[in-house]
């Protein structure tokens, strides 16, 4: 069972940081594109 919530929690921590890294490319993007614009 521990090592079952181990590798649970291994899972949750590479999916949320996964999202993290996805939003701030997202982001990096859409700014870099307004800048391009803006420019």
């Amino acid at each position: 069972v521990a090592v079952a919530v181990v590798v649970g929690a291994a899972v949750v921590v590479v999916v949320v940081g996964a999202a993290v890294v996805a939003v701030v490319v997202v982001v990096v993007v859409v700014v870099g594109a307004a800048v391009m614009v803006g420019a």
